[in-house]
């Protein structure tokens, strides 16, 4: 057996060898941080990264339990919480306008414990029905990637560690918010909530130049897992709790966004 203790990085890694050593034994996920408690630890994707991106090599392998004890994120620095905190707000974004209106009326940093355990389990419950119907992403499940195609090409570009995780996907959420007003799904005010929202959360909603670029970005998108005939699938939103997927997108919509998207 595999007890992996830790948040993403461990969990996946941990998974993985799990999921290969002895073509598979037993994992149990006991995650220790925001993010891993909503995200990485439920689902069964284990991974590691290379150089051309995020998740190339991996299995999936379900662990028998996952141990979330909230408890654990009164240790971990507020950066940390706030990462994790952008799978949350995306997870209500998707699925559930009553969470996201909770989130946009209680600022994170306000929540009593009891009150952020309540939150969490509802959005790992969400996260639990899709994995469900979908284990092994053929077909729902694509729609938890929105905000990561960005996401995960800022993290690739900028050498896993300029920005967590969740600090990259907030600023896909964004790129991903308005590339659905762009493609005429969404309306402006709802991408501008969610934009508010992760930045009153304190997550950072551009990029820097210094780190990334629009071009290193844009074609790092094309490595992604989601692409197929070397077109990118997008998630994005016609609404709260409604989630279109789309490869028609224009490049010069794309780049548009992605531009505009750096820190000046």
């Amino acid at each position: 057996m595999v007890v992996a203790l830790g948040g993403g990085v461990v969990g996946d890694l941990a998974g993985f060898v799990a999921a290969t050593f002895l073509r598979g034994i037993t994992l149990v996920q006991v995650p220790t941080t925001v993010l891993s408690m909503v995200d990485s630890s439920v689902g069964g994707k284990t991974a590691v990264n290379l150089p051309a991106g995020k998740n190339l090599v991996g299995a999936f392998h379900p662990p028998i339990l996952t141990l979330v004890d909230v408890g654990l994120i009164s240790g971990l620095p507020i950066r940390e919480v706030r990462a994790g905190w952008a799978e949350v707000i995306k997870t209500a974004a998707i699925f559930d306008p009553a969470l996201f209106d909770e989130l946009d009326t209680v600022p994170l940093v306000e929540l009593q414990p009891d009150r952020m355990a309540d939150i969490l389990e509802r959005t790992v419950r969400w996260k639990e029905r899709v994995v469900h119907e979908d284990p092994r992403e053929r077909g729902i499940r694509v729609v938890l990637n929105f905000g990561h195609t960005v996401g995960h090409a800022i993290e690739a570009t900028t050498g896993y560690g300029t920005y967590l995780h969740g600090e990259a996907v907030a600023i896909g959420l964004v790129a991903a918010s308005r590339l659905s007003v762009r493609a005429g799904f969404l309306d402006a005010g709802v991408a501008a909530r969610i934009e508010d929202m992760l930045a009153r959360t304190g997550l950072p909603t551009r990029y820097d130049p210094t780190f990334t670029n629009a071009n290193a970005i844009l074609d790092r998108t094309l490595t992604d897992k989601k692409v197929e005939s070397n077109r990118v699938r997008w998630v994005l939103l016609r609404d709260i709790g409604q989630v279109v997927v789309t490869d028609e997108l224009s490049a010069d919509v794309i780049r548009d966004v992605v531009e505009a998207l750096v820190r000046h």
